[in-house]
């Protein structure tokens, strides 16, 4: 059996991409993460791996799987050490003054293949997703969501994109410029509702969020990008570097938090929802384009 302390030396390297950011998490050095995250390895017989950013263990592993499903139930049964993701675009407000007990993981997290997986194999509690078609249905055996809130998606250009401030657009004003995506896993479906559009069809790579990588491309060239106003600044004025395109994309972005189907009734899971949504109620308050559902 593993201790708690290098299970999750092992688990947060997973989690947060780094053994810098492993170690601020648990309060060691990254030489510590790294003796630790060996040892739990070894133990088990497995290997890390890191691809990119991204570090697993290899192979699959049923005694790994028993041993975090037990320290998770730890975790909960003493509300302490309760790993939360979150989209990059649901914002960071949403996650401020977190309920004791929980820590909210690295920004710049986008795509929806990652967090599902580290909450399926339990190496987090819960995670913020973004994108509404993309949330688990209602039927989902595994997962179960909880849409607290939603705002409109829009389309944003640069200040002085030839589009920017004209009204009555049509799609074929929209089509002849270049519109960013990401790759096909990222978002699936709501990729794909928005190339039903014409839309989504100029894909770039981009790990993790970064402004010079999204909106960035908008402001220097002829691109547009799909936003929100709770992580995109969409404020209209002589500063603005984006401007919202008059073009409305039947498209909601949301704030829902997704949980695995067998810990939804964990006490501490009911108390995170909770904030969330009283949150949100108050980002509403300064937000008109934000709707709270619960």
């Amino acid at each position: 059996m593993l201790t708690p302390e290098v299970l999750e030396s092992l688990d947060s390297l997973i989690w947060l991409g780094s053994g810098h950011r492993a170690a601020q998490h648990c309060l060691c050095s990254q030489s510590v993460i790294s003796r630790r995250a060996a040892l739990a390895a070894g133990k088990l017989g497995l290997k890390l791996r890191k691809i990119k950013d991204e570090w697993d263990t290899l192979p699959h592993s049923h005694l790994l799987s028993l041993e975090r499903r037990l320290h998770q139930l730890c975790r909960f049964l003493k509300a302490k050490r309760l790993r939360l993701e979150s989209d990059h675009w649901v914002g960071r407000e949403i996650i401020a003054g977190l309920p004791n007990g929980w820590s909210a993981g690295r920004s710049g997290r986008i795509g929806i293949q990652r967090p599902l997986r580290l909450l399926q194999e339990r190496v987090i509690d819960a995670w913020i997703s973004s994108s509404q078609p993309d949330l688990p249905s209602r039927d989902d055996p595994a997962f179960i969501a909880y849409e607290i809130a939603n705002m409109p998606l829009h389309l944003a250009s640069g200040a002085k994109h030839p589009l920017a401030g004209e009204k009555g657009l049509s799609i074929n004003d929209l089509l002849r410029y270049p519109s960013l995506g990401l790759g096909p896993d990222c978002y699936p479906r709501f990729g794909r509702l928005l190339a039903q559009q014409g839309l989504w069809n100029d894909k770039i790579t981009m790990d993790d969020y970064q402004f010079i990588g999204w909106e960035g491309r908008a402001t220097t060239g002829l691109a547009t990008v799909p936003v929100n106003s709770l992580s995109t600044d969409l404020s209209p004025g002589p500063s603005s570097s984006l401007s919202v395109i008059d073009w409305h994309t039947g498209i909601n972005d949301c704030i829902a938090l997704i949980v695995r189907r067998d810990l939804a009734e964990e006490p501490e899971f009911q108390h995170l929802l909770e904030h969330l949504s009283s949150r949100a109620g108050a980002m509403a308050r300064h937000n008109q384009e934000l709707t709270v559902l619960i």
